[in-house]
């Protein structure tokens, strides 16, 4: 009889651990999920909040995950680091201002979007569409999008 009951004991534990070992990986992929819809959700609703002075840490901390995860999910989802999203983010948003808006100053629509600086704002610009805000706005170049 002792020996029935710890076969039986000995199979119930090997079953068990074979349960834990199928359940971990569905927990783990699911928690990736629910990481990566953070993510996106913070990724969608950050065009209405360029002008913000955003850093890597806040951005994480918004999404209630570490820097390393956010940046890997960031990246899984935009092919660029949170920051160059940021960046990318802005300039298009300022392109469209710059269109729009040809009475206001390019300075005004630098710091509206984020930009610390019009001369940082110039460089990054320049670095998306190959000319400088001031010469893209004369130039009145279609849908900032079809640059990318």
């Amino acid at each position: 009889l002792a020996i029935v009951t710890n076969e039986l004991l000995r199979q119930l534990l090997e079953e068990i651990r074979s349960q834990a070992k199928t359940q971990r990986p569905r927990q783990k992929s699911s928690e990736q999920a629910d990481a990566r819809i953070i993510v996106q959700e913070f990724l969608d609703e950050l065009p209405a909040r360029l002008g913000e002075e955003w850093t890597l840490d806040q951005m994480s901390s918004r999404c209630g995950l570490g820097m390393t995860r956010f940046v890997y999910h960031c990246k899984i989802i935009t092919n660029l680091t949170p920051m160059q999203f940021l960046n990318r983010q802005r300039v298009l948003a300022a392109a469209e201002k710059l269109l729009a808006t040809p009475d206001r100053s390019i300075t005004d629509i630098a710091l509206e979007c984020g930009f610390a600086s019009s001369q940082y704002f110039a460089t990054v610009f320049r670095q998306y569409f190959s000319c400088s805000p001031r010469t893209y706005r004369t130039r009145g170049h279609g849908n900032p999008e079809e640059h990318e």
